[in-house]
C-alpha cells in the first residue's frame, strides 16, 4: 500500500528483535559505583534456550551472549547490549515494540542526556543527576507495573 515501509532484510531483523525484546526482553538502567547515578548505563537483555538467533543479533548489534546454568533447569543463553550498542539496537527497533516502547524511550533519554555536550568543565550537574534518577525510578516503576496496564505511569 502507499507509505507502507519497504520490508526489507534489515525491517525484518529489526521486527524480529523487537518482537523478541518485547516478549523476553529486559531493558534497564544500571549503576556501578557508590553513586549509582552518576555512573549509570542502559543494558538492554533478552534470553532464550538456543542462541542462533542470539548470534545474529550480536552480529549486527554487538554485546556479549552468556550461558546460563540453574540447578534442574534448562540451560539457557543470555544476550546482554549496553551503552552506545543498546542506544543502536533500541532506536532500529523501536518502530516495531509494542510492549516495551515507553522502556525504550526511557533508556534512549537517558543516552542523550550521557553524550550531550556540557558546558562546565564536562561536569554533570545537580539538576542532570535528579533527571538521571527520575528516569531510572520511572523505568523501574514500568518493570513493576508489569501486567497492570490501567496503572503504568505516562
Amino acid at each position: 500500500k502507499e507509505g507502507n515501509v519497504p520490508w526489507n532484510k534489515a525491517s525484518w531483523k529489526n521486527a524480529y528483535f523487537a518482537g523478541l525484546i518485547d516478549g523476553e526482553g529486559y531493558i534497564s538502567i544500571q549503576g556501578n559505583a557508590p553513586d549509582k547515578t552518576r555512573y549509570q548505563r542502559i543494558v538492554v537483555r533478552t534470553s532464550m534456550v538456543t542462541k542462533i538467533s542470539l548470534e545474529e543479533g550480536q552480529n549486527i548489534w554487538g554485546g556479549w551472549i552468556y550461558e546460563r546454568n540453574r540447578p534442574q533447569q534448562t540451560p539457557y543463553f543470555e544476550w546482554v547490549i549496553q551503552h552506545g550498542q543498546a542506544e543502536k539496537f533500541l532506536k532500529d527497533i523501536s518502530p516495531y515494540l509494542k510492549e516495551k516502547k515507553k522502556q525504550t524511550e526511557l533508556a534512549l533519554r537517558l543516552r542523550f542526556l550521557q553524550t550531550r555536550k556540557r558546558t562546565v568543565n564536562n561536569h554533570i550537574s545537580e539538576e542532570e543527576l535528579i533527571q538521571r534518577k527520575i528516569l531510572e525510578k520511572d523505568l523501574k516503576a514500568l518493570h513493576l507495573n508489569k501486567g497492570k496496564k490501567n496503572q503504568i505511569p505516562s
